[in-house]
């Protein structure tokens, strides 16, 4: 039995995203790759796949920050972690969590 899905189009002249209803096949296959500049580049082409196919794309984010594309060296990086060691314990304390969405949480306490 086929699998049924949505295909999302962003096209980036209109700025718009197009909808369309598709039968998936069963069987998929992954490949890896980057997003630059508004196109995707796989990192090796997929076997046995048609010029032309259609493909559902899973944008994956980091946490991770690239220190060195910040102008951060390894050695600075070491001083700051260092440095704001002391601040860990207070950081990570559950008291903190307030903070997390603190805009939100500042205008509930406002209207009441």
């Amino acid at each position: 039995m086929p699998l049924r899905g949505l295909i999302f189009r962003y096209d980036q002249q209109r700025k718009e995203i197009y909808i369309k209803k598709t039968k998936l096949s069963a069987m998929l296959n992954s490949v890896t790759g980057n997003y630059i500049n508004g196109q995707i580049k796989l990192n090796k082409c997929p076997p046995n796949i048609q010029e032309g196919t259609e493909v559902i794309v899973t944008f994956i984010t980091s946490d991770d920050i690239d220190l060195s594309s910040q102008g951060i060296s390894q050695e600075d990086a070491q001083k700051l972690r260092n440095n704001l060691k002391t601040f860990a314990d207070d950081w990570n304390s559950p008291d903190m969590s307030i903070y997390d969405n603190y805009e939100q949480n500042k205008a509930n306490l406002e209207t009441l």
